[in-house]
């Protein structure tokens, strides 16, 4: 899948679902192209640490030049369930989750708050060359929002 990625010089972005990990399809992408941006379409907030996902997309967006377009959304009950999480409050959980993504890829100091699992874990990573840039979602009326829809709501 990766390996013709190459040849699509006239594509601007690749966005791959989340039946495959994107960060690893990403990585993959960013080795054989130059200029394509790499998006993570709505990648749900129960998957991965916010500590760990901070690590990883500043990784990314290392070793990409600044290419990685980070979208984050809340999932569902059922995604939630499935990580161990709890669907309560997404907005707000959403909102702590971005902050910590966010503060931990630009190698700030972080403490963790809910939905992290361990509750005033302290951590410090290297600051990347570039923050990722940062999409959020949600679902409403079974319709996804982008960020344009709910910048008031999330930022």
């Amino acid at each position: 899948m990766v390996a013709g990625f190459s040849s699509f010089s006239t594509f601007l972005s690749a966005w791959p679902s989340n039946s495959t990990d994107p960060l690893i399809l990403l990585s993959g992408i960013a080795a054989r192209t130059k200029k394509l941006k790499l998006g993570t379409a709505i990648y749900h907030i129960y998957g991965r640490s916010p500590v760990t996902l901070g690590v990883q997309s500043a990784t990314l967006q290392d070793l990409s030049a600044g290419r990685l377009l980070l979208g984050l959304g809340v999932a569902n009950k059922t995604i939630a369930s499935w990580h161990g999480g709890t669907f309560d409050r997404p907005l707000r959980r959403a909102r702590e989750y971005i902050d910590i993504v966010r503060q931990t890829a630009a190698g700030e100091r972080v403490v963790s708050h809910p939905p992290a699992p361990a509750d005033g874990q302290v951590g410090h990573v290297r600051p990347p060359l570039a923050e990722p840039v940062s999409y959020k979602a949600v679902q409403a009326n079974r319709v996804p929002w982008t960020d344009l829809a709910c910048r008031g709501a999330v930022r």
